[in-house]
């Protein structure tokens, strides 16, 4: 202490403490000075000399393995890993169970590249050490194993060991989080799932388990070909209040594929209810034509076909679904509405379109509707197809029925250029009576029925016709 305080005489501080040291005083005391005086560089030789001095002497165990540990950091600190690695040997050849010690040495040789005595070094103080210590350590040499030297299979071995040794509920969890990080990078993809089952059953934070039931549920799907298993896992997330869109969306593909069509449906007027708008009518669209379809339930699809209309008003194929479901139940009323967007909507020669004014027209008829509307809705159909046999045959009809013989003869001339054959003689037959009979054109007339005769000479119809012409 005088030659510290009063002379600072650090080289004679240094020796004063390594004998007294030597001597039975008080290792922390002693050491404190040599410290101390070592704060100068040209002493540390000095300082080096006694602690290995005193760390190899023959007396007093225990100071012996302090001084070895003090110059253990001594050399660290200088960065003299040669002789801190000395330092480490004699303290656990003196008493080999002293972990930390161990794990020191594993550290030194690890930050060297000597992996396997790094590995050797870390087994050591493993085995001396128990519960969570112990599976902190396997923990820690399972990642440097996994990340630093990509030897996984031992890194599973270690994560294992470390799952074993855990007493707390949060060892156990780290260590089969270590596992699963492990076996995705393997890609074994059974022991992921077996693994992610263990944290499943042990983890105790309700986010992190809904997240390991959906990495489960996926690998059930793309890996293991197990959709029944996926199905029960996304239901599971679901109760465990997962991300419903990803879990719907999940289930409406693996209903499908498992035929399970009712199943499917729900699944998708789930997603469509937390869809955006972009997204929301197609899922309508889908749950109307599964219920069109296979399920063969028009209520359900009406849902749908409405669920569609609500973002896209002018939908074709829905305003088609629901027309049919107002022809089915006899809903006059919306049938109309429907029908009057088709016909507004659709191109002037599509079939669809020209169907339902056809249709309409014929209910006019049926139920006694007003003539001039029922003709308009033919000719309608006649400006779109004027091939339209139907419309044409209709409308004849309608003009000889209210007398308009005009309109009828321009129709059935009309008609001629469309046809050959038995129906252009039909028509020749008809055009040539209405002209005799009905309008006085005796000339025209029998020009239309010799034109006929000529296509059938036998006819006694036309024959008579001509002589009355």
């Amino acid at each position: 202490e005088v030659r510290e305080t009063h002379l600072d005489d650090k080289v004679g501080t240094v020796d004063a403490a390594c004998a007294a040291f030597k001597s039975g005083g008080d290792e922390l005391i002693c050491s404190g000075f040599i410290s101390r005086a070592a704060e100068v560089p040209e002493v540390w030789p000095r300082a080096e000399d006694a602690w290995r001095t005193v760390a190899q002497s023959s007396e007093g165990g225990d100071r012996i393995g302090a001084a070895w540990r003090r110059l253990s950091s001594w050399y660290s600190a200088l960065g003299d890993s040669d002789g801190a690695r000395v330092a480490l040997r004699s303290m656990v050849s003196l008493d080999p169970e002293q972990p930390d010690v161990w794990v020191r040495l594993g550290d030194l040789a690890r930050n060297e590249g000597r992996t396997g005595e790094a590995l050797e070094a870390f087994g050591e103080a493993e085995r001396r050490l128990e519960g969570d210590r112990a599976s902190e350590l396997a923990l820690r040499s399972g990642e440097w194993e996994l990340s630093g030297l990509s030897m996984r299979e031992q890194a599973v071995a270690s994560f294992e060991r470390a799952f074993e040794s855990a007493e707390s509920v949060e060892g156990q969890v780290a260590a089969l989080e270590a596992m699963v990080r492990a076996h995705s990078t393997r890609e074994d993809w059974p022991a992921l799932y077996a693994a992610l089952g263990r944290l499943v059953a042990l983890q105790p934070d309700a986010e992190a388990t809904v997240g390991h039931l959906a990495q489960r549920a996926t690998l059930a799907t793309a890996y293991l070909d197990d959709p029944e298993a996926a199905v029960d896992l996304w239901q599971e997330t679901l109760r465990r209040g997962g991300n419903p869109k990803d879990a719907w969306r999940a289930l409406d593909s693996l209903y499908g594929q498992l035929g399970q069509l009712s199943e499917q449906a729900a699944a998708i007027a789930e997603r469509a209810t937390l869809a955006d708008e972009e997204s929301r009518a197609e899922l309508f669209r889908r749950y109307a034509r599964l219920h069109v379809g296979p399920l063969d339930d028009t209520e359900a699809a009406e849902r749908g076909w409405r669920g569609v209309l609500a973002t896209e008003p002018r939908d074709i194929e829905a305003l088609m679904g629901l027309r049919d479901r107002c022809l089915e139940t006899a809903d006059h009323g919306e049938l109309e509405t429907y029908e009057d967007l088709l016909v507004s909507e659709l191109p002037e020669e599509d079939a669809r379109r020209l169907g339902i004014l056809r249709d309409r027209a014929e209910r006019l008829s049926t139920h006694g509707g007003d003539p001039s509307a029922i003709r308009e809705l033919w000719e309608s159909i006649l400006i779109a197809d004027a091939r339209n046999t139907q419309a044409r045959q209709a409308l004849a009809d309608l003009y000889e029925t209210q007398e308009e013989w005009p309109e009828l003869e321009g129709l059935l001339n009309g008609w001629l250029e469309h046809l050959e054959g038995d129906a252009q003689e039909l028509v020749l037959r008809r055009l040539g009576t209405l002209r005799v009979d009905r309008l006085g054109k005796t000339k025209d007339g029998i020009a239309a029925l010799e034109a006929a005769l000529a296509m059938s000479p036998d006819e006694d119809q036309i024959l008579s016709a001509l002589k009355r012409g």
